[in-house]
């Protein structure tokens, strides 16, 4: 059977079966396959299984999709050792026989062996095809290719390990839990151990009867670093992160546990993940305790977290840098990120940063200001986002909408890349484009309703003021036509005749654009029609009357949102 493995640009990797005879892949929920990073369009591509193989298909990828460094124009053959990149990913097939073997299921690591020192043999685990389907249906997000572990470090279960190759691993003694653990004091469902998005790991209380500790302390909810010790009454966990060296080796073994493990009790512990079961091992256990020279009726429950067996980041030994550079070159690389407007990037990584590494109180003062300012910009990220998209799809009314809602002040990056890359007055000169069509072709009313949208955007626009103004004229006049045959003027209320309302409106316009407000007001105030309305009305909000100015504008037809 064919498996497609999905590399991400750091490293981490996900195998997906090829078992259906078409994998959609994309950005948006509903894809077989989701890729969350933004240069991932909402459809991207496609994988469709023949007789002879599987083909790529592009769908309507923005930033294309590439075989092999070359573009894929139309259906393409998708052998074993052919490179297919969409966006920051990496996709490639393998068959049974691959050298670097994946993991069956979707990015799930095989349940662990255990320890051969007086522990039974675990059974084989066994998939079910309609499983894989089922998470294969379901879409698949890229995990570490080694997941984050808990590792027992007390009772006679120490040394077993349990990945956490799950968005969600609930801990309990409930037969239907992830984690099985069949001990007196762990309540029916103790807790679950929760991945979020960002790749941190965060613990949950369930509301058990003895409660959740990490590292001595009690929490209903917490998140994990590397080296905590989590209990879950009186059994024992070593948290163990992602790609973290550390190997278990007995040091104190709590020999009160033994108890729970004597005939007639359940299975000891449990991984759910197709039903593999850890034997009992009381002999061994009751020999081990013997030779401490410990009563175990009397001793104290001591256990201490092997700590020395950590792999220790020396710098002396190793190429890795110190955590506080980790800290360092993780904040400088989130405030890159955050300069070029990848906001929910940059949010990951400090909140990485603050949670999972050990800043000092200086970097973690920097942290939580920058993850302030970040979150604040997130809503202002996700409008230049949308906007960006209808500008590309050439909806420039939509696009100009989602930039208004980018405000200048108070002043934010998002903002200022936005100026940047003129997308506002991108926009705008697309709109006067179609206005300008529409009137050509009489359609009036479309006209107005473009060249409004950009006054709603820009009120001192001097294209779309000076449009508006022709189209308000023409709308005079179909409304108002001369009654007599000779074409002789209609004198309007007060004397005016239609050439000197057009005067007038023309030199209000004039007064507008120069600056010279009350002399707008002045040519206008006589005048009933709706471009000297928004004149005095854009005139009058320059002169701070902002009842007024919302008075006449809406006398204009407009509705401005500082008007509602």
């Amino acid at each position: 059977m064919l498996k497609l493995v999905i590399e991400d640009d750091e490293g981490n990797k996900t195998v997906v079966p090829v078992i259906r005879d078409e994998i959609t892949i994309g950005r948006e929920e509903g894809n077989t396959i989701r890729l969350t990073e933004r240069n991932v369009s909402r459809r991207h591509a496609r994988l469709v299984r023949d007789d002879d193989g599987v083909l790529v298909e592009e769908l309507s990828a923005r930033y294309g999709t590439k075989m092999n460094g070359d573009k894929i124009q139309e259906k393409t053959r998708f052998s074993i050792g052919d490179v297919v990149l969409i966006g920051d990913y990496r996709l490639t097939l393998e068959g049974e026989g691959a050298e670097a073997e994946a993991p069956k299921t979707n990015g799930a690591a095989p349940p662990p062996e255990p320890k051969k020192s007086g522990f039974a043999n675990a059974p084989t685990q066994i998939t079910k095809r309609e499983d894989i389907e089922k998470r294969a249906s379901q879409g698949t997000e890229i995990l570490p290719a080694q997941p984050a572990k808990l590792v027992v470090v007390s009772s006679n279960f120490a040394g077993q390990e349990f990945p956490l190759n799950r968005k969600e691993v609930v801990i309990g003694r409930a037969d239907e839990c992830d984690i099985i653990v069949d001990h007196r004091s762990v309540s029916q469902t103790h807790a679950k151990v929760v991945r979020e998005q960002n790749g941190v790991y965060k613990i949950v209380d369930l509301n058990s009867k003895n409660g959740v500790k990490v590292s001595g302390e009690e929490y209903r909810a917490v998140h994990l670093k590397r080296g905590d010790v989590v209990e879950l009454g009186h059994v024992k966990f070593r948290f163990v992160e992602p790609g973290e060296n550390y190997v278990f080796t007995p040091q104190a073994i709590d020999d009160s546990e033994f108890d729970a493990a004597l005939p007639g009790s359940k299975n000891n512990m449990v991984v759910i993940g197709g039903a593999a079961v850890v034997g009992l091992i009381v002999i061994v256990a009751i020999i081990i305790a013997m030779s401490s020279g410990d009563d175990p009726e009397t001793k104290d429950p001591v256990v201490t977290p092997p700590t020395n067996n950590v792999a220790v980041n020396d710098p002396a030994t190793n190429n890795e840098k110190p955590a506080d550079d980790k800290v360092a070159l993780m904040i400088e690389k989130a405030q890159k990120q955050f300069d070029e407007g990848k906001v929910e990037r940059a949010i990951a990584d400090l909140t990485t940063a603050r949670d999972v590494l050990s800043p000092t109180p200086d970097e973690r003062e920097e942290i939580d200001a920058l993850l302030s300012q970040a979150r604040r910009e997130r809503p202002l990220a996700k409008d230049l986002e949308n906007g960006r998209d209808h500008f590309k799809e050439n909806r420039f009314v939509e696009a100009l909408r989602k930039f208004k809602r980018i405000p200048p002040d108070p002043p934010s990056k998002i903002h200022s890349i936005m100026m940047a890359e003129e997308l506002p007055q991108k926009s705008i000169e697309r709109i006067m484009k179609q206005a300008a069509a529409a009137k050509e072709e009489g359609e009036t009313d479309e006209a107005k309703r473009l060249v409004t949208e950009v006054l709603l955007y820009d009120t001192e626009n001097a294209e779309a003021l000076a449009m508006k103004t022709e189209l308000d004229t023409v709308a005079e006049v179909k409304k108002d036509p001369p009654k007599s045959s000779n074409d002789k003027p209609r004198k309007k209320k007060k004397g005016l005749t239609p050439e000197e309302i057009e005067q007038r409106t023309n030199d209000g316009q004039a007064a507008l654009i120069s600056g010279d407000w009350k002399k707008a007001i002045s040519m206008c105030k006589p005048i009933r029609n709706g471009k000297c309305y928004r004149i005095m009305g854009v005139a009058y909000k320059k002169l701070g009357d902002q009842d007024k100015s919302c008075k006449f504008l809406k006398r204009a037809g407009m509705n401005p949102p500082d008007c509602q």
